[in-house]
């Protein structure tokens, strides 16, 4: 595989100054996040500049894409029509909390004239348990990812490498059949190195074939 997609890098889409500096690590993905990682009051702002920098960002060896607010709340659909309005074409669009396959279609839809794939996040149990539907809901969907700390808050758990194996297996084992990348949740305390290695070791060998990150670091 020319790009293996074995990390992807969220950096906020409110701090402009970090895109440059996110795709500088040499992730194989960086994700230009508008959902939890940018304040309400902020959205929009953070849009233009993501919008802006979309438009004039030069070929890089990193794929460059972008996660926008859940398709049911109405920042969402406005992240998505602005989306289909810009003319850009983002490597890949992250759809958060996704529970339904009309979620997937109605996003495949909207953006049918760009050359976008979709990575779905799996960040409750209802879509949990209905992913097979998911993965196979449409044919640009390149990845599943486990949300893991919001699926945990639904499920009314606590984090911790036990209350997330289940989801991680079962995720790892939908994303096999239907042939697209597993991405799992970031490893929190990115000045654990030793930590970090010995999970993605862990989920590596689960199936997972990619890990989110938050941090350069």
């Amino acid at each position: 595989m020319s790009n293996p997609r074995r990390c992807l890098l969220f950096v906020p889409g409110s701090r402009p100054e970090r895109y440059a500096k996110a795709i500088a690590t040499g992730a194989d993905q960086v994700c230009i996040d508008l959902e939890d990682a940018v304040a309400p009051g902020d959205k929009e702002s953070a849009r233009a500049s993501l919008f802006a920098f979309l438009a004039s960002v030069p070929a890089s060896a990193s794929e460059i894409g972008m996660r926008i607010n859940p398709l049911s709340t109405a920042l969402g659909q406005a992240d998505l029509k602005a989306l289909a309005g810009s003319g850009l074409s983002p490597a890949f669009v992250m759809l958060p909390k996704v529970e339904t396959a009309e979620e997937l279609q109605q996003a495949n839809e909207a953006l049918a004239q760009i050359e976008t794939a979709f990575i779905a996040q799996i960040e409750t149990p209802r879509g949990l348990l209905d992913a097979r539907a998911l993965a196979a809901a449409i044919p640009r969907l390149q990845a599943l990812m486990f949300g893991g700390f919001d699926y945990i808050v639904a499920l009314r758990g606590r984090a911790s490498w036990e209350s997330f194996l289940h989801p991680r297996m079962q995720l790892a084992t939908i994303a096999a059949e239907a042939g697209v990348g597993c991405l799992d949740v970031p490893f929190l305390d990115f000045k654990d190195g030793a930590g970090l290695v010995a999970e993605t070791d862990r989920v590596i060998d689960l199936g997972c074939t990619a890990k989110a990150a938050i941090h350069p670091a």
